[in-house]
C-alpha cells in the first residue's frame, strides 16, 4: 500500500507525514533542469522565450537557465 500518490511533486506537509508513516524507502526523481536557448537577431521580437519561462515557474520549475546566442547558423 502506497502513502502518497504516485509521480507527485513532495511538498512540506507530504514530507511530515512520511515522517510520521516511517517509510524504509522513497523513490524520487532529480529537479529538472530546463534550459532556454533564443537564438533571434534581435530585429523579431523574441515572444517564445518570455512564453516559455512563464510555463517553467508555472509548472514550478525554478531552475530555468535561459541564454541569449544571438544568430547561430544551422546549416
Amino acid at each position: 500500500e502506497f502513502a502518497l500518490q504516485k509521480n507527485t511533486a513532495l511538498g512540506f506537509a507530504d514530507l511530515g507525514f512520511l515522517a510520521t508513516v516511517g517509510p524504509r524507502t522513497i523513490h524520487v526523481y532529480d529537479k529538472l533542469c530546463v534550459v532556454v536557448l533564443s537564438t533571434e537577431s534581435g530585429k523579431i521580437r523574441d515572444s517564445n522565450k518570455i512564453m516559455l519561462m512563464s510555463e517553467l515557474k508555472d509548472l514550478n520549475i525554478q531552475h530555468a537557465i535561459y541564454f541569449q546566442f544571438g544568430i547561430i547558423d544551422n546549416t
